[in-house]
């Protein structure tokens, strides 16, 4: 959402209102100079947890029924939102819904009543419209933000290798790991670790580079690198800037697969096989590997050694999962924010 704030605020016809719920939310707009208010500021319910559901929603209720905005933009997070969504529809308030994440972590989730759904890619707005029954007039497909500064991003290896500890010599082999309550497999998470590390540290110019989820506990990290020595843990490297310079990545299930599809990285998947092929579309096109069984793992990661991906390939991606946008979704995204008003 920040880019889309940052360039509503720089309009001079429109007058922008952020509200966050999460104190994460609430000390990076602190920290980067985005003007913000709290829920806690238009509830007299306590809070009970950084994420308090309960509050937010009496929240913006409140803040819906003082304010009467012309227009709620937000992310489609569900039924926290898309009640907010029934409630601007029944009080004429415009919608506008960003998508947050691959369709498959919400199938169930209803209403989908915003005005607009701001969708990422084909792949995600065809999804929207033939499993929720969005009509297609409600969908837009934009691109995002956050995959347009994947793709404009310019990084310098040779430092990234100096602050993560790497060899900038040898090919690295990046791990993107997920917090466990979010990984759909059936067997171990960690497993699927070891055995990465044992055969891609096999080869001399090879790195397994492990980056972890934000949500991973410090002492289970430390645990994992006691028992894998050859494991580089980098933590202080963003996600993206490493994947520019990845040879190939692995992930579960995670945004972090498109980023590194959009710029075209050989890919490897470790999901559950009712997921193979609706998550993502990335396996059926040809754009990644996928593993679903656990016998299956070290001859995938072998697979992975050998995989490339094309041009072509990599700008079908782009289409399907970030609208073809390489930098224009943010302006995409405001406009028709506009044309809503």
């Amino acid at each position: 959402l920040e880019p889309v704030v940052r360039a509503l605020q720089n309009r001079k016809d429109a007058r922008v209102k952020t509200v966050v719920c999460g104190i994460q939310e609430i000390e990076y707009c602190a920290q980067n100079g985005i003007p913000c208010e709290r829920v806690d500021e238009y509830s007299n319910m306590q809070r009970r947890n950084d994420w308090d559901t309960d509050l937010a929603i009496d929240a913006v209720y409140h803040l819906l029924r003082r304010d009467k905005p012309d227009l709620l933009i937000t992310i489609d997070s569900g039924g926290f939102m898309e009640s907010m969504f029934r409630y601007c529809r029944q009080h004429r308030i415009k919608t506008v819904a960003l998508q947050h994440a691959p369709l498959a972590h919400r199938l169930t989730q209803v209403p989908v009543e915003a005005d607009r759904y701001l969708y990422w890619g084909d792949c995600f707005a065809r999804q929207l419209h033939e499993i929720l029954h969005v009509p297609q007039e409600r969908i837009v497909v934009t691109g995002s933000a956050q995959f347009d500064k994947t793709l404009l991003e310019k990084t310098d290896r040779d430092a990234i290798a100096k602050t993560a500890g790497l060899d900038a010599a040898k090919k690295w082999y990046v791990f993107c790991g997920q917090k466990e309550k979010d990984i759909p497999i059936d067997y171990s998470p960690e497993l699927v670790i070891q055995k990465a590390c044992k055969v891609l540290s096999a080869q001399e110019d090879i790195q397994f580079v492990y980056k972890p989820h934000p949500g991973e506990l410090p002492q289970d990290l430390a645990r994992m690198a006691k028992k894998m020595p050859a494991m580089k843990l980098v933590r202080n490297v963003d996600t993206v800037t490493l994947l520019h310079e990845a040879e190939a990545a692995m992930t579960f299930y995670s945004t972090v697969a498109i980023d590194a599809a959009l710029l075209g990285k050989p890919l490897l998947l470790f999901n559950r096989t009712d997921l193979k092929h609706s998550a993502l579309p990335l396996y059926d096109m040809g754009a990644a590997l996928c593993c679903d069984a656990p016998e299956r793992i070290e001859a995938s990661i072998r697979q992975l050694m050998e995989f490339r991906v094309s041009e072509s390939l990599r700008r079908r991606s782009v289409k399907e999962l970030n609208g073809g946008s390489v930098g224009q979704a943010a302006d995409r995204i405001v406009q028709e924010c506009i044309k809503q008003l």
